[in-house]
C-alpha cells in the first residue's frame, strides 16, 4: 500500500515518460502492475534471477492463490475490494514484459531458457568509473591479496583461505597477506571461515574488514596487488571485478556466468577451475615469480575496463534503450 501511494505520488509529481524497474527482489511487484494500470511505459533492468521469481511476491501470492476454506476466500475477496477502494492495483497473471536490459549476454540467455518472455531483450553491459580508481604504475611486491565482496558459501571465500594456506607452504609464500573485505548475511559461516583461518594458522596473514562503504573502496584497492574471484556459482556479472580491474589489479578468478564476459584468461586475468585452491594457488605463485606477466595482465584490466565497461558508456546505451522504449 505505502509503496503504490509513493508510486502514484512520484507519477503526479514528476510525469515521468517511462518508468525502470531494477530489482524485484527488493521491491514489491505491484510496482510493475500500476506502473501498466497508468499506462506509462515500462522497463526492466536485469541485475539477477529475481524476474523469473516474481510470483512469489507476497502481495500478488495473497491476492492470487485459490484457497479451498469459504473463510479464507471470503477474507481474499474482502481485501479485494478495499484494495480497490483505495486505489490499489490487485497482480495480474502476468507482467508485459516488453523492455528488458539485461547486464550480461549470460543472464538474458538464463532467463529466456528458463522461459522468460521479453519482447525486446537487451543486453547492457554496466560499468564503472575509472578516473576513481587509480591505476599504480609502480612496481608492487605482489603480495597482498585482496577479496572484495559478501563473505558467503557461493563466493567460494573458502577457496582463497585454502591457497594462502598452500602458498604459505611454498618458499617466500608466508610473505603472502590476505584480506577479506566485505560484510555477510550468514553471520555462521563467516564465524567458519574465521574458525578456518585459525585453524589453519593463519591468523596473522588474513584480515577481516567487514563491510566496506563503496565510497572506500578505492582506497583499499590501492593498497593491494592481486584480486581473487574465487566464485563459485554462474555470476550474473562482476562489479566488484571491473573496480578491481580498474585499480591496476591482477585478478586470478574463475569465470563462469557474467563475468566470463569480462575475462579473458592469459590476458587481463588468470583463471582457475572452481573450488580448486591448488590451481589458484599456482595462478597467484606465477603472478609473484613473473613480474612481466603480473604488469601484462594489469595493463591489460585496466584497458579492458577503459574499452568496454565505461560507466558513461554505460549510461549512454541505457538511456538509448529508455528513449526507444518511450518511442
Amino acid at each position: 500500500m505505502v509503496n503504490q501511494r509513493a508510486l502514484r505520488s512520484l507519477v503526479r509529481a514528476f510525469a515521468p515518460d517511462i518508468v525502470y524497474l531494477w530489482n524485484l527482489a527488493v521491491i514489491s511487484v505491484s510496482m510493475a502492475f500500476l506502473t501498466q494500470e497508468l499506462g506509462i511505459p515500462l522497463a526492466f533492468q536485469v541485475s539477477d534471477f529475481s524476474l523469473l521469481s516474481w510470483k512469489d511476491d507476497a502481495w500478488y501470492s495473497l491476492m492470487s492463490s485459490r484457497p479451498n476454506r469459504a473463510v479464507v476466500r471470503l477474507v481474499q475477496r474482502l481485501v479485494r475490494i478495499g484494495a480497490r477502494r483505495f486505489g490499489l492495483i490487485v497482480p495480474a497473471d502476468h507482467i508485459k514484459l516488453g523492455h528488458v536490459h539485461f547486464l550480461s549476454g549470460f543472464l538474458q540467455r538464463a532467463l529466456l531458457d528458463k522461459g522468460l518472455r521479453a519482447t525486446n531483450p537487451r543486453v547492457i553491459h554496466w560499468g564503472v568509473d575509472a578516473r576513481r580508481y587509480q591505476y599504480r604504475s609502480e612496481p608492487s611486491e605482489r603480495t597482498r591479496i585482496l577479496y572484495a565482496g559478501q563473505i558467503v558459501p557461493h563466493k567460494g571465500v573458502q577457496t582463497v583461505v585454502e591457497a594462502l594456506k598452500i602458498l604459505g607452504e611454498a618458499q617466500g609464500g608466508e610473505l603472502v597477506t590476505l584480506t577479506l573485505a566485505g560484510g555477510s548475511v550468514l553471520p555462521e559461516y563467516e564465524s567458519k571461515i574465521r574458525q578456518m583461518v585459525s585453524f589453519l594458522g593463519l591468523s596473522r596473514r588474513v584480515q577481516f574488514l567487514g563491510h566496506v562503504p563503496r565510497e572506500e573502496l578505492p582506497e583499499v584497492y590501492a593498497k593491494h596487488d592481486i584480486f581473487v574471484f574465487p566464485s563459485v556459482w554462474d555470476e550474473p556479472f562482476g562489479i566488484a571485478l571491473l573496480e578491481a580491474m580498474a585499480s591496476g589489479l591482477a585478478v586470478v578468478a574463475t569465470a563462469s556466468g557474467g563475468s566470463a564476459e569480462i575475462l579473458k584468461d592469459g590476458t587481463n586475468a588468470l583463471i582457475f577451475p572452481k573450488e580448486d585452491a591448488s590451481a589458484c594457488a599456482e595462478r597467484i605463485t606465477s603472478l609473484m615469480m613473473d613480474p612481466d606477466l603480473f604488469n601484462r595482465i594489469r595493463r591489460a584490466a585496466r584497458r579492458t575496463v577503459e574499452q568496454g565497461f565505461r560507466l558513461d558508456a554505460a549510461v549512454e546505451s541505457t538511456e538509448c534503450a529508455l528513449r526507444d522504449a518511450i518511442g
